[in-house]
């Protein structure tokens, strides 16, 4: 597998990748190569940043290109290598892990921050600072970054993806990528919309949380094939979009009144906490209603661009 070169810092010089305008008539090769290599060229660019200090917006950002080429991955899985295809995706799951708990953490903070704020000042005022194990977490979770920038497991992540952007191991590479549109799109879209029947007429906040993860999927991939279709995979995207954003902000907001509840349930702030887990659950009712309207949009048959 060939290697980027190396910087006297340790960290990956700025690769030439691959930067094919794609036409609708591209092949399935470089549609492959050219989704892989802008989410990768992503993950290059903040490279040298995450290593010197890792800071909210980068971490941000780190996770989200590492959440694309997951899904991205994950929609190439019928015209790639098996093998090729499943080690990638292991490597990017263990650096997703790591960004996602530094991410989570500044979520979490930013989260309970507002709530705190918006409370009357006589309840603010508290001997101790109530968000003080919450900044410790993060904290924790940043030093756990740190460490990993510096593993080797970690410049070799990087170098395999340059490797994999620039030559990905695609089958029939020559197909069109348009021929392929529902093989691509088809198999991602059932497993959303079975998530969604399983979860019946009201599903849970862990129901949702999993629809989520399966909207990112669906979203991304309809987003790597905009180049090939057009406004139908753009507008399915939009929507797509509009439905994870939603589920995000629910599941934050759950996470958040879960984690003051267990942090406040036994302390001499008890009465802050209840106030604080009260807003957010309030928050994720409401947010939870707005789903079936979400769903429902993103759902309608004749909007699905790969049909």
């Amino acid at each position: 597998m060939a290697k980027a070169a190396i910087a006297h810092n340790g960290a990956p010089a700025r690769p030439e990748l691959p930067k094919t305008r794609l036409q609708r008539k591209a092949t399935i090769f470089e549609l492959v190569r050219a989704t892989l290599s802008k989410s990768v060229g992503r993950l290059v660019q903040l490279d040298p940043v995450l290593r010197a200090k890792p800071g909210i917006d980068e971490v941000h950002d780190a996770r989200i290109a590492v959440r694309k080429l997951r899904s991205q991955l994950l929609m190439f899985v019928p015209v790639t290598d098996a093998a090729w295809n499943a080690e990638l995706d292991e490597d990017f799951r263990w650096l997703g892990n790591v960004l996602g708990a530094a991410r989570d953490a500044d979520v979490l903070l930013a989260e309970l921050t507002g709530p705190l704020e918006d409370l009357p000042i006589n309840d603010r005022r508290h001997p101790e600072d109530p968000l003080a194990p919450f900044r410790l977490q993060r904290e924790v979770a940043y030093r756990e970054l740190e460490r990993v920038l510096r593993d080797p497991r970690y410049t070799h992540l990087i170098e395999a993806a340059i490797a994999a952007a620039s030559a990905p191991r695609v089958h029939r590479p020559q197909r069109t990528a348009a021929s392929l549109l529902p093989q691509l799109m088809q198999r991602i879209w059932k497993k959303l919309r079975k998530r969604v029947r399983r979860s019946g007429a009201q599903p849970t906040d862990r129901d949702l949380h999993r629809i989520r993860i399966q909207t990112k999927h669906v979203r991304y991939a309809a987003e790597s094939l905009i180049p090939i279709n057009g406004d139908g995979a753009r507008q399915f995207a939009r929507r797509a979009k509009a439905l994870q954003v939603l589920l995000g902000k629910q599941h934050d907001a759950v996470v958040a009144g879960i984690a003051l509840h267990e942090h406040f349930a036994n302390s001499a702030q008890t009465v802050l906490g209840s106030e604080l887990a009260a807003t957010e659950r309030c928050a994720a009712i409401h947010l939870r209603e707005r789903f079936p309207s979400y769903w429902k949009r993103l759902a309608k048959k004749r909007r699905h661009f790969w049909v």
